[in-house]
């Protein structure tokens, strides 16, 4: 089930948009503020965690935290054309064998997420509607404090 913002969000970020975006990453790698993020975690090392990705669009902390050893991957969005861009570029890198994707708004499907040791909401947080909720749900499924 998915709330009325996420399916708008599943039309708003069509697959036009999410091929873009797809190629947008593949010829400029991510953009400056996830880039940061990333040099964060990767700092941090990530070898053998978990990650859940919330809003992950075409995947970019996905693909950039595989490649850094992240064990096992769980995306969670509200567009399907973006899940459809992460796990294709996953097939093509290698990893989507290690990688869960699902289709919703997060908040409803907490309960159906495990934990992970690594939880991001990059773009994701600035457009929620309810961002208290957003950041409660997203919190209770941080295994591990490591950042």
């Amino acid at each position: 089930m998915c709330c009325p913002h996420c399916e708008n969000a599943d039309v708003i970020f069509d697959s036009g948009t999410a091929s873009a975006n797809l190629d947008d990453y593949r010829r400029s790698g991510p953009a400056p503020m996830t880039a940061r993020l990333l040099a964060i975690l990767k700092a941090a090392g990530v070898t053998g965690l978990s990650l859940l990705d919330i809003g992950g669009g075409v995947g970019v902390i996905q693909h950039e935290l595989a490649g850094a050893g992240v064990s096992g991957i769980t995306d969670v969005d509200a567009s399907r054309a973006y899940l459809s861009a992460a796990r294709s570029e996953a097939t093509r890198r290698g990893y989507a064998d290690h990688a869960t994707y699902l289709f919703g708004d997060f908040v409803t499907l907490a309960d159906q997420v495990g934990e992970a040791d690594i939880v991001t909401l990059d773009r994701v947080i600035c457009c929620y509607p309810d961002v208290t909720a957003l950041i409660h749900a997203a919190a209770s499924k941080r295994a591990v404090i490591s950042v």
